[in-house]
């Protein structure tokens, strides 16, 4: 009896692990209204992109490199 609670105790939690929503959306920052500004990205996550000197809404960096 003690190892079939023990089972559906383990099987409620892998249950519950994996309902869990790890839904990652990566926004960027980029403003497409003004097209003439230089866009730049975080060094670490090179697909968020900003205008100079915002930050990375990944890691907090600075964001430095020059889109090209």
């Amino acid at each position: 009896m003690k190892n079939i609670i023990k089972i559906l105790v383990v099987v409620a939690l892998f249950s519950f692990a994996s309902c869990k929503e790890n839904k990652t959306e990566i926004k960027s920052m980029d403003s497409t209204k003004n097209t003439n500004e230089q866009l730049y990205f975080c060094p670490m996550h090179p697909e968020v992109t900003g205008k100079q000197g915002e930050d990375c809404l990944e890691c907090g960096m600075k964001l430095t490199e020059e889109v090209k």
